[in-house]
């Protein structure tokens, strides 16, 4: 880097800005803290909060459950883990080897440097596993020896290739091989040496986190639930009670492909919560060779970390959210945009060591890297459907456009596109076709207007938009929503935004700090504006303001900003560290029993779950009303999700659509009783918690009631309640839910001690 001295005025203002940020992020409250914690009051407890994450405390005598749990913790439980370990390692092994296929497929592997070859070697095979998931899973071939040898085939193929290149390359010498490495080692400084150690603990926190059984609703009502269906079920079909599972697969095909490997489906999906956990590990190695490519070694390293030591990022990494595949793919889709761009408009200085030193490289065509950003393009949208916004349409178009302006000719421009949309329809277009097959919709449940879409109906179709829409466009709730990024949400960092505006005042190439800047603005806006704007939907940023931020904090080369910059770093690590290790930002039971874990995450999440596993006899089968979180049911079960179709109503109400849902009589009781009968249900479990939450957000069927069940009782087809539903103090209950049990739910309410409390789920049998 060069040593040329800043103004004293650029200085101080970048000084007085990183101070200045530090000051107001940390005044900040947790939005999503109950009760509400300030960030300086994490400050006050951060000794504490280290020491716990090396020797957890004791819990108070007066919580024997806890007390328990925690005499189970400790490192003689790490063992359990080694067979999860196993197979999410076999299964990067193997993505490593379908991705080298794919780079030479598209003949590009010998054009990438060795660092980048890596990089889009992971991203490309984990996509080809997938579909080799979905492929197999449609065709009912989902055996554990079956999938085995096709996910080694990959591997097998490649080292057959790596043993044929070295067998005809000539061998080098001692010598040649050191002059080799050298220049390397000379290139990254003592130095930069520091934030790699640093990333040790943090990757041992992600390690931990990850093989650690669920506790996100979503997660194990979809993201889990799904594959452990069609893992029962030795076939992927399509789903009419979840229209979740309808949506682009890829990070849940993973997940699939753990259980099969493991050869159940609970821990399973823990081994595939490791391989996505991995997203972002490989995220970060991208970082690096960005930053190694663009800036500098210093500004490569220090991407790697502030990304790694995001609390966002490690919250996706052990929660089985599609956010951490979306996000890696959108940047790596980045990355070979770039590589592109470098290639036809050549730019001596923004290319790594390795590509100066061999000048042929960046005269391989251009095509190759084209397909690439497309199908790491593609593979973004095959993690979630966004992706066609975040992703494919802004690199595509950016691609295309600026082909043209380097090159000059339409016809080269149209062909990079014609080649980026051909590596898009490689990985997105299974998964098209997989849903036009089965509803007639290539993106069912969406473009409804269009497409139509079996077993869904304009009802539904407005209750799903009026969901996943924004509710208005205020420019107050801009400005609201702009804080909650850059200082205010629970899980940010503040090296992100408090660095990355120094990045203009780098002495690389301004353009391309602008250009990222462009793209930063561009998510945030069509989160804003095309989204319900929940928090983790613009999470896919991350990793380029991180990028933007490494930039930053190397912006000034004098020795003053950097050991300053050091400290202050170093001081915004070990808040980072503490508080992703604490309980404010996941379950980090790190080196719990695992057995007690998935007990203890399934109480927690789903009580009146673990009361049926308990308490059903072998055979029972039971009809869910209100409840779809179902991963942890040892039982048999029939269900359907809240944008779906009620199956309670479809069996039980008439199908008379001239009066309201609420007044919609029922079927006559025989009848009732043998679509029951039929269907080999013996309890109907009713989750008035979760119809209550449903009633007050997305909406939720009339036909649904208290007074519905009251009814079919009478009417000799529901048994009495059992005697111990699970119940909640209402004065604790928000005022919505409060008002809501009022109006329409009274027979819920009950005296307990001398308080009131409501009923949050029923157990019914089936009479004979």
């Amino acid at each position: 880097m060069s040593q040329k001295v800043r103004p004293i005025w650029q200085s101080a203002l970048a000084v007085v800005w990183v101070v200045g940020f530090a000051i107001i992020f940390y005044q900040f409250d947790l939005p999503n803290s109950s009760p509400k914690i300030n960030r300086m009051q994490i400050w006050d407890q951060l000794p504490m909060l280290i020491v716990n994450v090396i020797d957890p405390p004791q819990p108070a005598l007066g919580d024997p459950e806890a007390r328990q749990l925690w005499k189970q913790a400790g490192w003689k439980n790490l063992p359990q883990r080694f067979g999860m370990y196993a197979v999410s390692l076999w299964i990067l092994a193997c993505a490593w080897g379908w991705g080298n296929l794919v780079l030479r497929a598209i003949r590009i592997h010998h054009t990438l440097s060795r660092l980048d070859r890596q990089f889009f070697a992971f991203g490309c095979g984990l996509s080809v596993l997938a579909l080799l998931m979905l492929g197999f899973g449609l065709a009912g071939l989902m055996s554990r020896l079956t999938l085995s040898l096709a996910v080694a085939s990959g591997l097998l193929c490649e080292c057959l290739f790596i043993g044929i290149e070295l067998f005809a390359r000539p061998k080098l010498n001692a010598a040649a091989a050191e002059t080799s490495v050298r220049p390397v080692l000379q290139r990254l400084q003592i130095l930069h040496f520091w934030p790699l150690l640093v990333l040790v603990p943090f990757l041992m926190c992600y390690l931990g986190g990850a093989f650690l059984p669920e506790v996100d609703f979503d997660v194990k009502e979809y993201h889990f639930g799904g594959p452990k269906e069609w893992f029962l079920a030795q076939q992927i079909s399509f789903l009419p009670h979840n229209v979740y599972t309808s949506f682009p697969f890829l990070t849940e095909m993973l997940t699939l492909l753990g259980m099969v490997l493991y050869g159940d489906w609970y821990w399973g999906a823990i081994a595939g919560k490791g391989v996505l956990m991995c997203f972002s590990v490989l995220t970060a190695l991208g970082l690096f060779a960005a930053g190694r490519r663009w800036f500098s070694n210093a500004v490569g390293i220090w991407a790697a970390l502030i990304h790694l030591s995001t609390p966002w990022i490690y919250r996706i990494s052990i929660i089985a959210y599609a956010e951490g595949g979306l996000t890696f793919y959108l940047f790596a889709s980045l990355f070979a945009l770039m590589l592109l761009l470098d290639r036809i408009g050549p730019d001596q200085a923004a290319s790594s060591h390795e590509l100066r030193q061999n000048p042929e490289l960046k005269s391989a065509s251009a095509l190759p890297l084209a397909v690439l950003a497309g199908f790491l393009a593609g593979s973004a949208m095959a993690c979630k459907y966004p992706g066609v916004i975040s992703v494919v349409l802004p690199i595509g178009l950016a691609g295309v456009w600026t082909t043209f302006r380097l090159s000059r000719s339409w016809r080269t421009a149209l062909t990079v596109g014609l080649a980026f949309s051909i590596g898009v329809l490689l990985t997105i277009g299974p998964w098209l076709l997989k849903n036009w097959s089965e509803t007639g919709n290539p993106v069912y449940p969406l473009l409804y207007s269009v497409f139509g879409g079996i077993d869904w109906s304009p009802e539904l179709n407005a209750k799903w938009k009026h969901a996943h829409s924004p509710e208005h466009y205020r420019a107050s709730d801009w400005a609201e929503k702009f804080i909650d990024v850059t200082f205010k949400a629970d899980w940010l960092s503040p090296l992100l935004f408090g660095l990355a505006p120094l990045a203009c005042w780098g002495i690389w190439n301004r353009k391309r700090v602008t250009w990222l800047w462009i793209y930063v603005a561009y998510l945030f806006g069509t989160w804003w504006l095309l989204t319900h704007r929940i928090d983790r939907f613009w999470v896919p940023l991350i990793p380029i303001v991180s990028l933007l931020a490494a930039a930053g904090a190397c912006w000034n080369p004098a020795k003053w900003w950097r050991y300053g910059f050091g400290t202050a770093a170093g001081l915004a690590l070990v808040f980072n560290f503490a508080f992703m290790t604490s309980s404010l930002c996941g379950y980090n039971a790190y080196l719990l029993d695992l057995n007690a874990a998935a007990e203890h995450t399934a109480r927690i999440t789903a009580p009146e779950i673990v009361s049926l596993n308990s308490s059903l006899r072998p055979g029972s089968k039971v009809l869910c009303v209100g409840e779809a979180e179902l991963f942890d049911a040892r039982f048999e079960y029939v269900y359907n999700t809240v944008f779906d179709q009620s199956i309670f109503e479809q069996w039980c109400g008439t199908e008379s659509k001239s009066v309201p849902s609420s007044e919609r009589p029922l079927k006559p009781a025989a009848e009732i009783k043998q679509i029951l009968h039929d269907h080999g249900i013996t309890h109907v479990l009713v989750n008035w918690q979760e119809i209550l939450r449903y009633r007050t957000t997305y909406g939720y069927t009339d036909f649904v009631s208290p007074k519905r069940f009251q009814q079919l009782q009478a009417a000799g087809i529901l048994g009495a309640a059992w005697i111990a539903p699970g119940s909640q103090d209402l004065e604790h209950a928000n005022s919505v839910i409060r008002e809501e049990i009022q109006r329409w739910g009274p027979e819920l309410i009950r005296q307990e001690s001398g308080r009131k409390s409501y009923k949050t789920f029923e157990v019914f049998p089936v009479l004979e």
